[in-house]
């Protein structure tokens, strides 16, 4: 899920210089921006994700990407984060360049699972808080799934930019820019569809019955456990799930991934749904 909300808030970090870019020299040409630049336009290409970041996380206590993924950003005591605590987060990406990326396996060697700017601001990321067991699609596998089905687009994008730009001679230079362009195009739409699939199609058991999420949160009201009839298994190639038929002929999902499946089955069960073949 971190992965998911790094890979979202990168994207969308990446886009947002792009368009400054573009702003200032009328192409995304990294090598000629930053040719042509001066230290006024570099310092606003860098400052104004950076301040678009610090407002949004001020503001929600999450980044986008965290929000997406139903994360949030709290102090090593689980208090709340504070303002200087956001402004020396984004340091742990200058130490991701000083140690020629090295401290990208920081969060792999800790129990917190803390980045590099973790550990610099005093902070750590967990789960947003909610009552309830929820069921969810595993974010990471449908991730991979996403891109595998994205990967060929980016070849034919990166083809299809270098036949477009043909009248100005095929070249290494256009055509390492039109992989650039067309990875951080497939690398956000990866994550937002695997965002997007998990996110709308998870559930949460409760005492009284089934609670649906959607878009911006958690629908009102639950599907009570009296209303359900019974739940049929259903296979998919990835996203298998147990679709719950109700008393008024209705059916809605229940996701099933293959670690939890029999934890899921286990958890209707115990609140009186008949499972069947």
């Amino acid at each position: 899920m971190r992965l998911g909300a790094w890979l979202i808030d990168v994207s969308l970090t990446i886009a947002v210089m792009l368009l400054v870019m573009y702003r200032y020299s009328g192409g995304i040409d990294a090598r000629e921006f930053v040719l042509q630049t001066n230290y006024t336009q570099l310092v606003v290409l860098l400052g104004v994700p950076f301040i678009a970041h610090i407002v949004f996380m001020s503001s929600l206590g999450a980044s986008v990407g965290m929000c997406a993924m139903d994360l949030m950003l709290v102090k090593d005591n689980s208090e709340p984060v504070a303002f200087s605590n956001l402004l020396r987060r984004p340091l742990g990406i200058l130490g991701l360049f000083a140690t020629a990326g090295l401290a990208a396996a920081l969060p792999f060697l800790n129990d917190g699972r803390r980045s590099l700017g973790d550990v610099m601001s005093g902070t750590r990321v967990i789960e947003s808080p909610a009552p309830g067991r929820r069921i969810a699609y595993d974010t990471w596998r449908l991730f991979k799934s996403s891109l595998r089905a994205l990967a060929p687009v980016t070849v034919a994008a990166a083809i299809a930019l270098l036949l477009l730009n043909k009248s100005a001679g095929p070249n290494k230079t256009i055509f390492l820019d039109a992989l650039l362009l067309a990875g951080i195009t497939t690398l956000l739409l990866a994550s937002l569809s695997s965002v997007l699939r998990s996110k709308l199609t998870r559930v949460r058991l409760t005492p009284s019955g089934i609670q649906r999420s959607g878009l911006f949160g958690w629908r009102k009201g639950v599907i009570a456990w009296s209303d359900i009839d019974f739940a049929r298994y259903r296979h998919a190639r990835v996203c298998p799930y147990l679709e719950l038929h109700r008393h008024n002929y209705k059916r809605f999902r229940v996701p099933i991934e293959h670690d939890t499946a029999q934890l899921t089955v286990h958890a209707l069960t115990t609140y009186g749904v008949r499972i069947e073949q």
